[in-house]
């Protein structure tokens, strides 16, 4: 039963998860520097060097568990019920995963204020990459998988009655 829709959607979601370890979540152009967030952290690539200047670990280790779960939910398609269970608990770290995300973001933001002795955002010219949309269109995957989990369900019980 891997064949069934829900399980693309799954692997959607996976593929998200993985391209999270190589991509950014976003870059900031200061007059001085250039700095790319990641979930490895934030770090300074002004002239090719990559200087680590914070750490994100929670974001990395919660994109692993991530990765992990969205595994797990693949193979329990023989219980839905778990399947459905574990997909909503996917939700809920995907989202957690998007806050601390933006959270993490805003702590970086103040420390390059503070290294760059900036007062206002004057100067400082932020973009949002690949990486800040991605973990959203995995909680739509995530969605569109419990919601094709739930109908199939559905359909097995009715199937049952009719026996």
């Amino acid at each position: 039963m891997i064949q069934r829709i829900q399980s693309l959607y799954l692997a959607g979601v996976l593929l998200c998860s993985l391209l999270l370890f190589f991509t950014a979540i976003a870059s900031v152009e200061a007059p001085l520097h250039i700095y790319n967030f990641s979930i490895y952290g934030l770090f300074d690539v002004t002239s090719g060097v990559n200087q680590k200047l914070a750490s994100t670990l929670p974001l990395l280790v919660l994109n692993g568990i991530l990765g992990l779960l969205t595994v797990v939910i693949i193979f329990q398609f023989k219980k839905r019920a778990l399947q459905i269970k574990l997909a909503r608990l996917n939700i809920l770290l995907l989202v957690v995963f998007v806050v601390g995300t933006f959270f993490y973001f805003e702590n970086a933001s103040e420390q390059i204020f503070e290294i760059e002795k900036l007062n206002t955002e004057k100067g400082l010219k932020a973009n949002y990459l690949l990486g800040a949309i991605l973990p959203l269109i995995a909680i739509i995957l995530n969605m569109l998988a419990a919601r094709a989990i739930k109908k199939d369900d559905v359909l097995v019980r009715s199937a049952d009655r009719i026996r």
